[in-house]
């Protein structure tokens, strides 16, 4: 998968305001960009969906409002709530790799952006920095020997 194709399934989403930011186990952040629909689960029952669910994680990262940090993923748990209230709302503007392959960058719109860094001390080179599922279409990884890749294409 190259970033073209990543830039063209951003830019085609029908909403890309994100309606929820919050944090996962330790230090991972789930994001939901677009509306919610609802399908059925794996097992039978009915679950809400984003048009794409972003899931960090496996990385360090930061999120930066206007070149201040607001949150870090060794911040402290009770500092998550109050500083990822202020993604919500914001507009997704675009995911790219950072300055390295070892770096990603999500830009939202009103200065703020997450950047994603690998670290090698605490994770594995074949782990993924993020997840994206997008509603209809198959889920899209990042790792730094691979770039962006599609689950189909490993």
């Amino acid at each position: 998968m190259n970033l073209h194709e990543l830039r063209r399934i951003v830019d085609t989403l029908p909403s890309r305001t994100v309606s929820c930011a919050k944090r996962g186990v330790g230090s991972f952040v789930t994001i939901d960009v677009g509306a919610k629909h609802s399908r059925r689960a794996r097992d039978g029952t009915s679950e809400n969906v984003a048009d794409l669910h972003v899931w960090i994680h496996l990385c360090d990262w930061e999120l930066v409002k206007r070149g201040d940090v607001l949150l870090s993923s060794d911040a402290p748990e009770d500092a998550f709530s109050s500083a990822l209230a202020c993604v919500v709302g914001a507009t997704l503007e675009r995911i790219d790799v950072g300055t390295s392959r070892h770096e990603v960058v999500i830009v939202l719109d009103e200065g703020l952006q997450f950047l994603l860094r690998e670290n090698l001390e605490e994770y594995d080179v074949e782990d993924d920095l993020l997840l994206l599922y997008p509603y209809d279409g198959e889920a899209i990884g990042y790792r730094s020997d691979l770039g962006f890749y599609k689950d189909s294409e490993l």
